[in-house]
């Protein structure tokens, strides 16, 4: 979807792909550039692509173009690669420092971590299967026995749907909001330089509320994965989309009035001064964790989105990291806050 020729560099912009493509135009139009909805020879200078598949890097300037995907981002997006570029990291230091924002994760194709699960693993205990290349909660499910697994397992191979997954202790004291399930989505903004990648943590983000009080009995989905992808599909989401999100200024309220005050010894506005540290200082380790596995391409950025949960204790946990996160808006909290982070990157 690019074009490269330097006798014909223009000074504008072009967005493909369905992700909300009119906020990004409407973003961009602000700028000193001119619109473009097919690309014209030569290209422009600021490329919008929602799919990096959809980029063909040989024809990418980095003289010239700006471009909102990193050749390889999966060694930040992909939950597998993530998790070993995190361990290899954390090889020189602690592992103990990585188990304390990541939770017990194992890969099902890495022999020795399937191993390890067998032999930590305890019936009844909740746990959490991803595909580590996909994102929107899909093919994700809970278990608490090891047939569970494997029935689930077999059901996915039967139909022939994507193999390589992990497996994740379930975080069973999490944080709630009048009894429900949420989790923070927030961004993560890596920019390449001419020989290296500079990485900033958004200052702010919005939660995800599930619409169903929290039962750890229950292994609803709707119950337990907060995102609006799954949340939508429940029929009452049309009547309680507004239920399940709340920006962060919101929660910081509600913080101050019902869960503050019951916790000895924490001062008032936490979630304004003390949550927005500990989730930078989660990304601070992953960004020195993947600059080295990045094929840095001068111009080239990654708008990746990050989901924090928050337990009980006020622990924040890294559950994932995605690349092109929803940009749709389907409630009020979502309106306030994409518009305003995407700009911000921009």
């Amino acid at each position: 979807m690019l074009n490269k020729s330097k006798s014909n560099r223009i000074n504008g912009y072009y967005v493909f792909g369905k992700n909300n493509s009119k906020l990004v135009r409407d973003l961009l139009d602000k700028f000193d550039l001119d619109r473009y909805d097919t690309i014209p020879l030569g290209g422009v200078k600021f490329n919008w692509i929602t799919r990096s598949s959809d980029i063909d890097w040989n024809r990418f300037d980095s003289n010239f173009q700006i471009l909102n995907h990193i050749f390889n981002e999966k060694q930040v997006s992909n939950k597998g690669l993530l998790l070993k570029n995190l361990r290899t990291y954390f090889k020189s230091k602690s592992n103990i420092l990585l188990q304390k924002f990541l939770p017990e994760t194992y890969l099902l194709d890495n022999l020795i971590d399937r191993i390890n699960f067998k032999k930590n693993f305890q019936q009844n205990s909740l746990w959490i299967c991803k595909p580590v290349g996909l994102s929107c909660g899909k093919e994700i499910f809970l278990f608490r026995s090891e047939e569970q697994l494997e029935n689930h397992l077999k059901q996915y191979q039967q139909r022939d749907l994507y193999s390589n997954r992990l497996v994740q202790r379930y975080i069973e004291n999490p944080l709630l909001i009048n009894q429900q399930k949420f989790d923070i989505r927030t961004y993560f903004l890596c920019i390449c330089l001419s020989n290296d990648v500079l990485c900033f943590a958004c200052q702010t983000g919005y939660l995800r509320l599930s619409m169903y009080q929290f039962n750890l009995e229950d292994l609803n989905k709707f119950i337990h994965l907060t995102n609006q992808t799954i949340q939508n599909k429940d029929e009452n989401f049309p009547l309680k989309k507004n239920m399940t999100g709340m920006t962060i200024e919101e929660f910081n309220e509600y913080f101050n009035d019902v869960i503050q005050p019951n916790m000895m010894g924490l001062d008032k506005d936490w979630v304004i001064h003390q949550l927005p540290k500990q989730i930078t200082n989660i990304l601070h380790q992953v960004a020195y964790a993947i600059r080295n596995q990045l094929t840095i391409q001068e111009g080239c950025f990654g708008y990746y989105g990050v989901d924090i949960l928050i337990d009980e204790k006020l622990n924040c946990w890294l559950l994932e990291i995605n690349s092109g996160p929803t940009l749709d808006m389907t409630n009020q909290a979502l309106e306030k806050v994409i518009p305003m982070c995407l700009n911000e990157a921009i």
